[in-house]
């Protein structure tokens, strides 16, 4: 039983990284690019992979933060693109995201 709970116990407390989505609008070269959940550690990585060759984007935001570093590299990989940033009603970006969401070219909340 002991060894039960300690493994819900470290189930609970394991991050899951943030879920990146990409969808591109039809008739449009612009793309959508969803960023939501916990931003953890190689999430700037697997961000800058998922949106390699696209030119013009909106980033949206729905996270409550996480890894700061991760962070500041997404936002600047933002920046260095040119990409907007949006963080719709009814969603939550907090600490890490805001970091995020200051790199866009415009920002809309």
């Amino acid at each position: 039983m002991k060894s039960l709970l300690w493994l819900l116990l470290l189930a609970a407390n394991v991050a899951s990284a943030a879920v990146i989505s990409v969808r591109r609008l039809p008739n449009e070269e612009l793309h959508i690019v969803v960023l939501s959940g916990d931003i953890e550690r190689s999430d700037a990585e697997r961000f800058s992979e998922k949106v390699s060759g696209i030119s013009k984007a909106i980033v949206v935001l729905d996270s409550p933060g996480g890894s700061v570093l991760d962070g500041i590299s997404i936002g600047r990989s933002i920046r260095s693109k040119g990409y907007h940033t949006a963080v719709p009603d009814q969603t939550l970006c907090a600490s890490s995201c805001a970091l995020i969401w200051l790199g866009g070219s415009q920002r809309f909340a």
